[in-house]
């Protein structure tokens, strides 16, 4: 038993995943009673994630007019399924576990499997990928909301970009999203990162350089995210990956960063990832979710450490300890 001084009413769940990944998903699901809302975001559950960092936020509302009560669904799904298979602790009705499945029952409840429509004709694609689906991210996304030939240019968003396996030096997650650019004509991939000013106009790219080894056709172009000055400590954690054809285009961003752990690609380690792929007919009109990207600065270039990616080898600091398993808040307690 906690007090609500220090639990602020949560219910904490230790959750795993398969071996040598780690849950990785970021998603939030409130009810109230007439009203339903989803985030899916790439910001973790901290002040930074939430306050500090430059990050990407989904968000889903309940009742709408939009397409969207399959996504609803979908994401129940989805943390059912995390429920089951990769949580520890009491099941029974009180406990955190049971509480989850309760929220889980009412959602249902609210949005029945009936609203969950199929897509108009000339209606956006917008659909959940996620790792306990079968195949990469990038192969959900582009068999559920892809709808033309194969695209031509892609970019990328990424605070990392390498995994412990296969290679630790190579950005395979960079290597996916190129082959799936046209295998002939010009093709091209952009990269945004941020960058720090150094002293002697020397500049520092907060990427690592093995990122220029990426294996695939056409160009391969490091652009820069600019923060303003007022923001330049700001870290850029959002993921996001765009791909653009003349007659469309699709945006992936959620929980994954571009690394083989975070597509789920054969050979890496398998986290629990969550994204959301949005595939548009208008061209490039998702083009607007990112900032205009500059070129790389002249004068002497440094490259950011070969970071392992945050979700195979992060830091331990901001987890709950070994033996942590359950806090439960009993509200007679206070009594």
């Amino acid at each position: 038993q906690v007090s609500p001084s220090t639990s602020h009413r949560w219910d904490v769940i230790p959750a795993g995943a398969p071996p040598g990944g780690v849950q990785h998903s970021k998603v939030a699901l409130l009810l109230w009673q007439g009203h339903a809302r989803l985030i899916v975001a790439s910001a973790n559950l901290t002040v930074a994630g939430y306050r500090e960092n430059i990050e990407i936020f989904l968000v889903f509302d309940w009742p709408s007019q939009e397409r969207v009560a399959h996504i609803f669904r979908d994401a129940a799904s989805f943390i059912e399924i995390v429920l089951r298979r990769h949580t520890e602790g009491q099941d029974g009705p009180a406990s955190p576990g049971g509480r989850a499945r309760d929220t889980i029952r009412a959602l249902r409840g609210r949005i029945p499997q009936a609203e969950a429509r199929a897509a108009r004709r000339g209606e956006g694609a917008v659909e959940l990928v996620h790792s306990l689906r079968d195949g990469s991210l990038l192969e959900q996304a582009f068999s559920d909301c892809w709808r033309w030939g194969s695209p031509r240019e892609a970019t990328v968003v990424s605070p990392y970009f390498i995994s412990r396996a296969p290679e630790p030096s190579q950005p395979v997650g960079l290597d996916a999203v190129r082959a799936r650019l046209a295998p002939r004509g010009d093709v091209s991939c952009e990269v945004a990162a941020t960058r720090v000013a150094l002293p002697g106009e020397h500049t520092r790219i907060e990427i690592p350089e093995a990122v220029t080894s990426s294996i695939g056709r056409g160009e391969l172009n490091i652009s820069i995210w600019e923060r303003s000055e007022r923001e330049s400590e700001r870290k850029l954690h959002a993921k996001a990956i765009c791909f653009w054809h003349r007659k469309g285009s699709m945006v992936i961003c959620g929980s994954a960063n571009c690394t083989g752990a975070g597509l789920g690609l054969r050979g890496s380690p398998q986290n629990i990832e969550l994204s959301v792929a949005i595939g548009d007919s208008e061209g490039r009109a998702l083009e607007d979710w990112l900032p205009r990207l500059l070129p790389l600065p002249e004068g002497p270039l440094s490259w950011d450490t070969s970071h392992i990616d945050e979700e195979s080898n992060g830091s331990f600091a901001d987890r709950l300890p070994e033996k942590f398993r359950e806090a439960l808040y009993h509200p007679a307690a206070d009594e």
